[in-house]
């Protein structure tokens, strides 16, 4: 008899244990979901091996008339350049130099502008928007573009930047003294 008691308080014992722990396991995997740390917002990484850009591709036309024009900006550098025809023959430039303490002003005013917001989506871009503009913004890290939003003057593309498009535009256009010289 005393074997007996003895053998359902102890199964009893370790079916509460198991209880416990199985309880303290998924009261620990619930803590720890809740405070997986928030995603980088790639955007204010402010490396040296950091740009964010701005591509205005002009209407499709003949390719002698045919304009692109981007303005990028990183922590070493403001670059305005100007492209002739499809191939993108560089037409004219302008460079000037930048600051880290300026660059981080900027992309603080990109990210605040929610140029990031946007979605990207796989696309192709030949051909769109072909009576109007397109502009791609672009997030760089060295070469490599970590993340492209556009969006286009046509009301057929819209794109996938939810940003604003004139506060954008501003804010780029704004990096470089007389920038709409270049983007005529």
């Amino acid at each position: 008899m005393k074997r007996t008691v003895l053998s359902r308080i102890i199964l009893v014992s370790l079916g509460l244990l198991i209880v416990i722990l199985v309880i303290s396991a998924i009261s620990a995997a619930i803590r720890s979901a809740g405070s997986q740390p928030v995603p980088i917002n790639e955007l204010l990484v402010n490396n040296n091996d950091r740009a964010v850009e701005m591509v205005i591709r002009g209407p499709i036309v003949a390719d002698e008339k045919f304009k692109t024009y981007s303005i990028k900006i990183s922590p070493d550098e403001r670059r305005v350049t100007s492209y002739n025809g499809y191939s993108l023959y560089e037409n004219e430039y302008k460079a000037l130099p930048n600051t880290y303490k300026a660059y981080d002003e900027f992309i603080h005013a990109l990210n605040k502008a929610n140029l990031m917001l946007g979605d990207e989506l796989p696309s192709d871009l030949r051909g769109t928007c072909a009576t109007g503009k397109v502009y791609e913004f672009k997030l760089m890290k060295g070469a490599k573009v970590v993340k492209t939003l556009w969006t286009s003057t046509c009301s057929g593309a819209k794109g996938t930047l939810k940003a604003n498009l004139n506060q954008v535009y501003n804010l780029f256009t704004n990096q470089i003294p007389d920038a709409k010289k270049y983007l005529k």
